[in-house]
C-alpha cells in the first residue's frame, strides 16, 4: 500500500484537510529552520570568522596610528551586545579609543540588533506557550508523532510526559538555531560591513596613507565574503524572500483564523526576513557606492611626489568593495528589486486566494 502526499507531511496533511492556516504557519518555520541551519551548520563558520576578527583588530591597530583620524569606532552598542550574545572575542578597541557621534545609520542597525536579540529571546518562548495550547502545531515533534486530526486536535490522553518532553526538544531546538544563525548574519556580517563603511569615510583625510589603507580594506573585503559568500548571503537571499512572502500574506489573509499565539510567528518571520534581507543589502550596496566614489575621487587627483604613471597603476589595479554572493554581488538597485518581487508575490498570492 503506497503512500500519499498527506501521509508524507503534516504541513500537506493540514493543507489537503482544508487548515490553511496552520499549514501556512509550517511553511514559514520550516523555510526559517533551513536558512538558520544553512548559516550556523554543516560548515565551519567559525573557523571563517576568526580571519575576519583578526583583520579588523589589524585594521584598528593601522589607523589607530594616524593623528588626524576621527570618530573610528563602528556600532558600539551594537559591538557590546554581541557580547551579550557569546562573542566575548570581538575587539574591544574598536569602541574604546575614540568618542564619536553617531549617524543615522548607525542608530538604524543599533536598533536593528536590538530587535533581532528580542526576536531570539522570544520566540522559543512564544513558540513553547503555542505547543502547551496545541502540540500538533507543525511542524514540531507533536504534530508527527501524535495522534493529529481535524486541522491538528488530538487526543492528550496518556500523553502528559511525553509533551513534556516533546516541548523540551523542540525549546531547545529552536534556541539553538534562533541563536547560532542569527548571531553569524547580523552580528557579524552585518556589523563586519558596517565598520568597512566606516574605515572608508576615513580613509578621504588620510592622503599618505589612502591607497595602502584602501588595499586593506580590499583584503578585508575578501575575507568577509570568503565567510559569507556561499552560506550566509546565498542562503538569505534565496529562502529570505520565501519567509518574508509567506509571512506577510499570513497577516494579511490568516489574520483572523489563526489563534493567538500561534498568529505572533508571522510578525516575527517578517520582521525578522525584512530587516535581514533589506537593511543589510542596503549597507553592502553603500559599502559598493562609498568605494566607488573613493576611487573615481582619487583618478581625478593625484598625490604631490608620486609619477602620474606609478599613480595610474595602482589605482587601475583597485576594484570597488562588493558584498558577493555566488557568483554575483549586491548592487545599488539589489535592496529595491528584493522587496518589489516580494510585494509583487506576496499580491499574487492574495489575488489567487481571493
Amino acid at each position: 500500500m503506497g503512500l500519499s502526499l498527506r501521509d508524507v507531511h503534516p504541513v500537506c496533511r493540514l493543507q489537503i484537510d482544508g487548515c490553511s492556516g496552520k499549514a501556512m504557519e509550517g511553511v514559514v518555520i520550516i523555510a526559517a529552520d533551513l536558512v538558520l541551519l544553512l548559516w550556523s551548520t554543516s560548515w565551519e563558520p567559525n573557523a571563517k570568522v576568526t580571519p575576519v576578527f583578526n583583520a579588523l583588530l589589524k585594521l584598528d591597530d593601522d589607523f589607530m596610528k594616524t593623528e588626524n583620524i576621527e570618530e573610528l569606532v563602528v556600532v558600539s552598542e551594537g559591538l557590546r551586545m554581541v557580547d551579550c550574545m557569546g562573542v566575548a572575542f570581538w575587539p574591544q578597541t574598536l569602541y574604546q579609543q575614540k568618542e564619536w557621534k553617531a549617524g543615522k545609520l548607525d542608530l538604524l542597525i543599533k536598533q536593528l540588533l536590538i530587535t533581532i536579540t528580542a526576536v531570539s529571546a522570544t520566540f522559543p518562548a512564544v513558540n513553547t506557550v503555542r505547543l502547551m495550547v496545541d502540540s500538533c502545531a507543525p511542524p514540531f515533534l507533536g504534530s508527527i508523532v501524535l495522534d493529529c486530526r481535524n486541522c491538528g486536535v488530538s487526543e492528550q490522553n496518556g500523553w502528559t510526559n511525553g509533551r513534556v518532553f516533546l516541548l523540551l526538544v523542540d525549546f531547545h531546538h529552536n534556541n539553538t538555531i534562533m541563536h547560532c544563525g542569527l548571531i553569524y548574519y547580523f552580528f557579524i556580517y552585518l556589523v563586519t560591513i558596517q565598520c568597512i563603511l566606516r574605515y572608508l569615510e576615513n580613509i578621504e583625510d588620510n592622503v599618505f596613507v589612502s591607497i595602502s589603507s584602501y588595499q586593506k580594506l580590499q583584503v578585508m573585503e575578501k575575507l568577509l565574503n570568503d565567510f559569507g559568500r556561499i552560506r550566509i548571503l546565498s542562503s538569505a537571499i534565496c529562502i529570505g524572500p520565501v519567509v518574508e512572502i509567506v509571512a506577510f500574506f499570513a497577516i494579511i489573509k490568516f489574520h483572523g483564523e489563526i489563534p493567538f499565539p500561534g498568529f505572533l510567528v508571522f510578525p516575527m518571520a517578517f520582521l525578522t526576513a525584512f530587516s535581514g534581507l533589506f537593511v543589510i543589502q542596503m549597507v553592502a550596496s553603500l559599502m559598493r557606492i562609498k568605494s566607488q566614489e573613493q576611487l573615481w575621487k582619487w583618478r581625478r587627483n593625484s598625490f604631490i611626489g608620486q609619477p602620474r604613471n606609478y599613480y595610474q597603476r595602482k589605482l587601475n589595479s583597485m576594484q570597488t568593495l562588493k558584498a558577493r554572493f555566488s557568483s554575483n554581488f549586491i548592487d545599488t538597485e539589489t535592496p529595491l528589486i528584493t522587496q518589489n518581487f516580494c510585494l509583487i508575490q506576496t499580491v499574487s498570492l492574495l489575488l489567487m486566494n481571493y
